[in-house]
């Protein structure tokens, strides 16, 4: 059962608080140390870098080595062209007569068949023999070869077959040399040509070969040879009176950038 605290217990119970009076406090002075500030030197991650705490410096990030360095990278260098003329491509032109087959049977001699060429400047047929000679057209037939050779398909589950490989050597009046006609390719011309753009006036495309010379820009461009290979050529520039020429080889890469 409950029963409420009497008055005397409640008293008991209670807590008494005293005051002291206000009064200053002295308190001991400061002690002041001084230390010598030293000279910051160079990190060893970075000759360039003398805090090891991060201050916000200009940081520059290097592409190249995907790092982020003190110094600005060295951008490569951009050869600009200023030669004024700039190599678009090196192409070799289809020779102006193709193989189209021959006439004849498997029991023929070489050399006996009749053989059909193909002209590309008139697109017209002709027949022919070895030896026979074209003065109007200025080549001549020098011989015919008929290889057949068996051919198993990598999927030796199918049939294999006989392939025939024709070749016909003519003599071309024009360039001097032998040309080999075949039914897998088509042929192609023995020299190459440069295709050449003005950088001032790039609608103008000059298709030259190794010997020829054009005039872009009051400037004369002789082409001296070309390099298939290497995709290179090498052009002398001269004024219009052969003064001052300059030679430069051009590449399809460094003809790229320009001004």
């Amino acid at each position: 059962m409950f029963s409420p605290l009497s008055k005397s217990t409640k008293m008991s119970n209670e807590i008494k608080l005293s005051h002291r009076p206000y009064a200053n406090i002295e308190r001991a002075p400061a002690v002041t140390e001084f230390n010598e500030w030293l000279e910051p030197t160079n990190q060893s991650w970075d000759t360039k870098a003398i805090f090891e705490i991060f201050t916000p410096p200009l940081i520059y990030y290097d592409k190249k080595n995907k790092s982020f360095t003190l110094s600005p990278p060295i951008e490569p260098k951009i050869e600009i062209n200023t030669f004024g003329i700039s190599l678009v491509d090196i192409v070799k032109d289809k020779y102006r007569l193709q193989f189209e087959g021959y006439i004849g049977s498997l029991s023929d001699p070489i050399g006996s068949q009749i053989i059909l060429l193909n002209n590309l400047s008139n697109g017209k047929g002709i027949r022919c023999n070895v030896g026979d000679r074209f003065d109007d057209l200025k080549f001549s037939v020098k011989s015919i070869d008929i290889n057949r050779e068996p051919i198993q398909p990598e999927d030796p589950t199918l049939t294999p077959y006989i392939d025939e490989i024709v070749t016909v050597v003519i003599s071309d009046m024009e360039l001097g040399t032998d040309i080999t006609l075949s039914n897998k390719s088509f042929t192609l011309m023995p020299t190459s040509a440069a295709l050449l753009i003005s950088l001032k006036n790039p609608e103008n495309v000059f298709k030259v070969y190794p010997g020829d010379f054009f005039v872009a820009d009051n400037y004369k461009y002789s082409l001296q040879n070309i390099d298939f290979k290497n995709r290179s050529v090498t052009v002398i520039k001269t004024s219009l009176n052969n003064n001052n020429p300059k030679t430069k080889i051009l590449t399809i890469s460094n003809s790229a950038i320009h001004k």
